[in-house]
């Protein structure tokens, strides 16, 4: 009998090779028990994977958007204002000096 051939083995182990086979959970000679299933550590494995996945989802965001944001350092630069935008047209020809000296006259309010 198994008994007298395995004698370091324990009881249970030989009670699952002498006919119960290998179960996930549930009866008698199962790895998890007898029906007792995963327990608590259910809900612990359960709420670890759940936190890494979203860790590894914000990371995974946070690096694209950083990588795909036009400013290196991540801070947004503010848009030009109504005269820089004004001194850029005069330097690059877009209207003469008249015309320049007037719009930068009406935008001051002076």
């Amino acid at each position: 009998m198994a008994t007298s051939l395995f004698p370091l083995i324990p009881l249970g182990f030989r009670q699952v090779q002498t006919g119960y086979g290998w179960h996930m959970s549930g009866g008698p000679g199962t790895m998890m028990g007898y029906g007792y299933g995963w327990g608590g550590w259910g809900i612990v494995h359960a709420v670890f994977w759940l936190v890494t996945v979203l860790a590894i989802i914000v990371i995974a965001l946070t690096l694209v958007r950083r990588l795909g944001s036009d400013d290196a350092d991540g801070k947004d630069t503010p848009p030009p204002t109504a005269l820089e935008i004004l001194d850029e047209r005069y330097a690059r020809g877009e209207i003469d000096r008249e015309d320049y000296l007037q719009r930068k006259k009406d935008i001051s309010g002076a």
